[in-house]
């Protein structure tokens, strides 16, 4: 992961586990989830039309933590 991080490209912090198991390391989640993404802010990586089916991006946050049983609290 440390090799991951420091490259030069920039890939989104779920590619980890493609690039870890290209390198034929076996992969495996966590759960309760070690991390989450941070929902709550502008995605540089979805659409804009898909972000703006939702009236603020708290609520695309509140929705995404919703659908995937993320918990904010047990994180701060």
């Amino acid at each position: 992961m440390i090799r991951w991080m420091s490259e030069e490209q920039t890939l989104p912090v779920d590619a980890v586990y493609t690039y870890l198991a290209m390198r034929g390391y076996i992969v495996r989640v966590a759960y309760p989830f070690l991390s989450m993404a941070l929902m709550n802010t502008s995605s540089t990586v979805q659409s804009q039309r898909r972000q703006a089916r939702f009236a603020s991006p708290q609520a695309r946050a509140e929705w995404y933590y919703m659908v995937n049983r993320w918990n904010v609290h047990e994180f701060y």
